[in-house]
């Protein structure tokens, strides 16, 4: 069973894919790794991202919701997911109203001035979401 990090799925998989190996990837969450006519000895661990955000913004119509703010770290797998979110919402009439980012370490100073942030942009918004991605 191999495990490639997600800075590495696409390269791993085809290889993988080519001497017709499993793949149990645990962090490769890339929507591409959906082709099965290329990755057909591929099985998912997690749910990629796009399917994710798709819960997210059927929570979203299901209560109306219009806008909301996000607070990640920068990279990697939290970056995957904030993108996610982007792209199920476009064209919609959701809005992102904040969008802070923080670096690879998050303490507790750095989350309390994130959410001083928003919530001073936010001091005339009401019933807005606010995202955690972590």
């Amino acid at each position: 069973m191999l495990q490639p990090t997600f800075v590495v799925c696409m390269p791993a998989g085809h290889y993988i894919a080519f001497k017709n190996l499993p793949m149990f990837p645990l962090a490769c969450t890339d929507t591409e790794l959906a082709n099965k006519r290329i990755f057909t000895t591929l099985v998912r661990i997690a749910a990629p991202f796009n399917k994710m955000a798709e819960g997210i913004g059927q929570m979203f119509r299901h209560y109306s919701w219009t806008r909301f703010s996000m607070f990640i770290r920068d990279f990697g797998i939290c970056l995957y997911g904030a993108q996610g979110l982007v792209e199920i919402f476009k064209g919609t009439n959701v809005t992102i109203m904040d969008w802070v980012k923080a670096d690879r370490v998050v303490t507790d100073d750095v989350i309390e001035r994130a959410l001083g942030v928003i919530r001073d942009r936010a001091r005339s918004r009401l019933n807005e979401l606010y995202i955690f991605v972590n």
